[in-house]
């Protein structure tokens, strides 16, 4: 859950990058002059009282994130860096979730994140405007339209294994039980070290006390640089050296990996990391221009975006790949042990079992119901959570052998992945044979 608020607030950050770099703007000044929106130097920012109302999750949450959103977008170099990821998002983003997100940027102004353990949720701060749009936008895109029940909430949707409920100027995403947390909080224990300073756009904290590991970063953008910096100490001396010297591997591998050593060419060289006994300072940072500083951070991005699709893909697969393992397991108990499959089948033949759901989903996960699986209720299988492929066993004609099969449709163009595990009857003591691994078509698909 950590990981993906850590990844939620990148998203939110470049709101949707993986784009092509931002192409150098024509006569760029290597110092423009500070944005109209830019806040004076002294000011101090504080999470709204819109916002602080939902937060339930105590002084120190394990993660705690503040960022304001609306003076991070009207910085030059947002400004200049979104419309080319935008313009570049057409290759990952249909449409309708182009628009989606064209009115989330357009009308976001804050965000703020806690996660505990596995769950975490955002609050995000939403103009008039901005949930209006949101809604006639992002309802039946980004969620289905369908709505959920939620405690506390008038206006709820499913979202993965999540939910989204939809407030006055607030939306609130993420863990079940958290968000109905929120929605019951009254905005007390709000953390310290959240407020922003001057050129300062978000800032977060760390403390999971089991791990004896704290920490604290901020992200800075001015004319001049894009800054991330963070300061963290661990339970060991030891254990900061091992981390110092891992990095420094990371780096030269990585170095290895794009075949040079040229100043610039390794993302990471933007990258430092400090060890003072047992604590750990780094810094990310660009510099130059704001035309500069928009190329070089479009180049990462493209980097990161990249390896984090490919992440989500892969993980997405091991859906499939675990399912039918599970569905052969069940399938070689029930013939095995005493059930309702072994009474009704004392022969021992191979049984089909319907494809649930009917249709195979596109790009969107399905939750199916018990009556779903009633027919697999022979092999004590169903799924209670939701599944972005469908799940059927065919059966051979003599009984002898079966195909468990997962079809998926991932990014929705109509073409279908496929998932094949072969399991057979072994002639002599009928229990079941199962593949290693399952035959695999168009996996990615």
């Amino acid at each position: 859950a950590m990981q993906r608020a850590v990844l939620g607030l990148g998203c939110c950050l470049v709101l949707g990058c993986g784009a092509a770099p931002a192409a150098p703007v024509a006569n760029a000044k290597p110092e423009p002059a500070p944005s109209a929106a830019a806040k004076p130097a002294d000011a101090v920012r504080e999470a709204s009282s819109d916002l602080r109302r939902y937060w339930a999750f105590g002084a120190e949450p394990e993660f705690a994130l503040y960022g304001d959103l609306d003076s991070l977008l009207h910085t030059e170099l947002f400004e200049t860096l979104v419309p080319s990821i935008m313009n570049g998002a057409g290759e990952t983003l249909r449409g309708k979730q182009k628009n989606c997100v064209d009115a989330l940027v357009a009308g976001t102004r804050e965000i703020a994140v806690a996660a505990h353990g596995r769950a975490a949720v955002a609050l995000i701060g939403l103009s008039e405007d901005g949930m209006r749009a949101a809604r006639s936008t992002c309802i039946g895109v980004l969620f289905p339209v369908d709505r959920i029940k939620v405690d506390g909430a008038n206006e709820a949707y499913a979202l993965d294994e999540g939910v989204v409920v939809v407030e006055p100027g607030v939306a609130l995403i993420g863990d079940k039980l958290m968000v109905e947390a929120a929605l019951s909080a009254h905005g007390a224990n709000w953390p310290s070290g959240l407020e922003l300073h001057a050129d300062q756009h978000a800032a977060f904290n760390l403390a999971l006390k089991g791990q004896q590991l704290t920490g604290h970063g901020v992200l800075s953008v001015d004319s001049q640089r894009f800054r991330v910096e963070f300061e963290t100490a661990v339970p060991s001396e030891e254990l900061a050296k091992t981390f110092e010297e891992q990095f420094a591997g990371i780096k030269v591998a990585a170095n290895m990996a794009v075949g040079s050593t040229t100043p610039g060419e390794n993302p990471l060289d933007a990258v430092t990391l400090k060890r003072d006994g047992q604590r750990l300072t780094g810094t990310f940072e660009v510099r130059g221009s704001t035309a500069e500083q928009a190329s070089q951070l479009g180049t990462m991005a493209a980097f990161a975006i990249n390896g984090a699709k490919k992440y989500l893909q892969q993980s997405k697969m091991a859906e499939a790949r675990t399912v039918v393992g599970a569905i052969a397991k069940s399938y070689a108990t029930a013939l095995d042990e005493p059930s309702p499959l072994a009474k009704s089948n004392p022969k021992k033949k191979l049984v089909s079992l319907p494809a649930v759901p009917a249709a195979i989903p596109r790009g969107v996960k399905y939750q199916s119901s018990a009556s779903d699986w009633a027919a697999w209720d022979a092999i004590h299988f169903s799924l209670s959570h939701p599944q972005y492929y469908q799940y059927e066993v065919v059966a051979a004609k003599d009984g002898n052998s079966a195909e468990i099969i997962a079809r998926g449709d991932l990014n929705g163009d109509g073409k279908s992945s496929q998932f094949r595990l072969k399991v057979s009857l072994d002639p002599k003591t009928k229990h079941l044979n199962i593949a290693a691994a399952p035959e695999e078509t168009d996996p990615s698909e």
